[in-house]
């Protein structure tokens, strides 16, 4: 695939060397998709800090009170299973 400049054909758009090196042949996109990146990974990082904290309250939960967090978790078992055998059960 040849390479099509489009500065030739638009005049007073970016022409010097030094400029279209540092756009490249895409224009601003490859610096658009690093800021992208940066944004992504930094929502990633602060995903991963409070998903962390959030376990190790949890761990904490269950030591202090270990009988209360069965019984959560089989409460929830209990309804989580409920509604998939109604939902498994319909005929419709």
């Amino acid at each position: 695939m040849s390479e099509y400049n489009y500065n030739d054909r638009y005049p007073g758009s970016a022409n010097d060397a030094d400029e279209q090196e540092s756009t490249g042949p895409y224009g601003g996109t490859q610096d658009a998709l690093n800021a992208a990146r940066a944004r992504l990974n930094a929502a990633y990082e602060t995903t991963r800090e409070k998903s962390t904290q959030a376990l190790k309250q949890a761990e904490e939960y269950v030591r202090k009170s270990p009988l209360e967090a069965v019984g959560y978790a089989a409460g929830i078992a209990a309804v989580i299973g409920l509604v998939a055998g109604l939902l498994l059960g319909r005929k419709d």
